[in-house]
C-alpha cells in the first residue's frame, strides 16, 4: 500500500473494505493493527452487499 501510517490509539475503517479483494482487505486490516498503540482499538464498519439498504427497502 502506498501510504504511510503513524501510531494511533484508534483507527476506524468505514464502508470501504467491500470494494477490495479479500487479500487486500487483509493487508489493510493487518497494517491498521500493526500501527495501533498498545491497547489501541480497530473499529471496522462495512455494509453487506447482499442486502438492500434501509433506504432501498423503504422505497419498494
Amino acid at each position: 500500500m502506498g501510504f504511510e501510517f503513524e501510531q494511533y490509539d484508534a483507527i476506524i475503517v468505514a464502508d470501504m473494505l467491500h470494494y477490495l479483494p479479500p487479500a487486500e482487505q487483509m493487508q489493510v486490516i493487518e497494517k491498521c493493527i500493526s500501527n495501533l498503540n498498545p491497547g489501541g482499538k480497530l473499529i471496522i464498519r462495512d455494509g453487506d452487499a447482499d442486502k438492500k439498504s434501509n433506504a432501498q427497502k423503504k422505497q419498494s
